[in-house]
């Protein structure tokens, strides 16, 4: 898991807990690569996003990115015409370096600011809350940019009995970090909705129970023409549970290889059955499958569905 613009490590705390290796980078953390002193899970990063790249041996899960807001933040614009141009190009530069990377990594993730003019600049979020809606009794608007299958987590407010207590602090050299903190409730709720593990394990238990109601009616591999009774299977990517809208959608038969290659997202089928494939598919691999181009009929409606579902969220590209 991988955490930008991080000083206090809040963003990667429920991760470290679950046993992933988080790293989060900053400028304010001592230069170089250092384990954090209370968390061996996780590495604090001294370094500059635009010089930094993960470690290539880790599969990453999850990315946060939190770029600097005092020159972008609406709450601050009074003050720009003063600050100048120079500061806003590099405020900018810093969020769009976020959305290249985060874009780069092939994984959920989340882009955070205020309310800002980012907005203006590029377009609107994707998401907003309160922290109150997340357990943590105070308000503070916050905006999110996501992407790779990000599940926005279900909200369960409590009273914001501490009002906006992050615009009363005083005047120190802390408040900065203290007003930018994520916070806790959020932080634990967005790991818990994008935690690969736990939704793997929740779409496998809706897989089976919907395949228990397809037994005896696939027959015949869309792909390859297999007709071998118990081993072709209707393969659906079953949708989070998280998500509020689920589509009807039919399961395609494929042969076991294919459904593996499926269900990976190392292939994938346009809406009129032509075959794609990821290029994290080598290339000697493919000519060793030797697949068809295209499916040999068309897809059913839901069948579509299911297909379209799967390039949006499984597929490697």
């Amino acid at each position: 898991m991988l955490s930008f613009f991080d000083f206090t490590t809040v963003m990667a705390k429920p991760w470290a807990r679950a046993g992933y290796l988080c790293y989060c980078i900053d400028l304010q953390h001592p230069a170089g690569v250092h384990p954090d002193p209370d968390d061996p899970n996780i590495i604090r990063v001294g370094a500059d996003i635009e010089h930094w790249l993960p470690p290539r041996e880790h599969e990453i899960v999850f990315a946060a990115f939190f770029p600097p807001c005092t020159d972008l933040a609406v709450s601050g614009a009074r003050w720009m015409r003063d600050k100048g141009i120079g500061k806003l190009h590099r405020a900018i530069g810093l969020f769009y370096r976020s959305q290249q990377l985060a874009e780069l990594l092939r994984c959920p993730y989340l882009i955070e600011n205020p309310v800002s003019t980012i907005s203006t600049y590029w377009r609107e979020p994707d998401y907003t809350f309160h922290p109150n809606e997340y357990g943590d009794p105070y308000l503070k608007r916050t905006c999110l940019w996501t992407g790779g299958g990000f599940v926005m987590p279900e909200k369960v407010p409590v009273k914001p009995t501490l009002g906006m207590k992050l615009y009363w602090l005083p005047p120190s050299k802390e408040r900065a970090n203290l007003r930018s903190q994520t916070p806790p409730g959020f932080a634990e709720a967005v790991f818990k909705a994008n935690d690969p593990d736990r939704r793997a394990r929740e779409q496998q238990k809706q897989l089976a129970v919907w395949r228990r109601g397809l037994r005896g009616k696939v027959e015949t591999c869309a792909l390859t023409g297999l007709e071998v009774p118990g081993l072709v299977r209707a393969s659906r990517i079953a949708p989070s549970i998280r998500q509020s809208v689920r589509p009807q959608m039919k399961g395609i038969p494929l042969a076991p290889h294919i459904e593996g290659l499926y269900q990976r997202g190392l292939i994938a089928f346009s809406d009129e059955g032509k075959v794609i494939l990821s290029s994290r598919l080598p290339r000697r691999q493919r000519s060793i499958l030797h697949l068809p181009s295209r499916l040999r009929r068309s897809l059913s409606r839901m069948e579509r569905a299911s297909a379209r579902f799967q390039r949006a969220n499984v597929f490697a590209g």
